[in-house]
């Protein structure tokens, strides 16, 4: 009773569930290039997805409902950032860039999983848009 009502309950449950699969960033040591883990970060975020369409279609209405007041995305937004821009930095992009990289890499991802939860792509052009964009941003904080 203390969440609120169905939509609020989904969405807490959603965000835990995408939360508890976050991968950790790798470090300056690590084999895995930034490309590879900016695109296989959201992976699995889009396998919940995935594994029930309506569930997913239900979320994102919630979310779009909510408006300012979801802290829970709000929390998972701050924390793929950082994730994101740690990624980044340890593989020698420059900070100030990493940080504008990691929130074009959220919307992106938000962008995507709102188009495969309407059903107008499929989770492999939803892969493949996500990696493309993590290839674009890590080429241009080289430059």
């Amino acid at each position: 009773m203390a969440v609120g009502d169905k939509e609020s309950l989904l969405s807490l449950v959603y965000d835990q569930a995408i939360a508890a699969r976050i991968p950790a960033p790798p470090t300056a040591e690590s084999t895995t290039s930034a490309v590879d883990y900016l695109s296989r970060y959201f992976d699995p975020f889009l396998d919940l997805f995935i594994e029930n369409e309506d569930l997913a279609r239900a979320y994102f209405r919630a979310l779009t409902r909510s408006g300012t007041e979801n802290a829970a995305l709000g929390a998972l937004r701050t924390l793929a950032e950082s994730n994101l821009t740690t990624a980044m930095v340890n593989a020698g992009t420059r900070e100030a860039h990493a940080r504008l990289g990691a929130q074009v890499m959220f919307s992106s991802y938000l962008g995507e999983l709102m188009l495969l939860a309407a059903g107008t792509t499929d989770p492999r052009q939803t892969a493949s848009r996500i990696r493309d964009t993590a290839a674009f941003i890590t080429t241009q904080g080289r430059n």
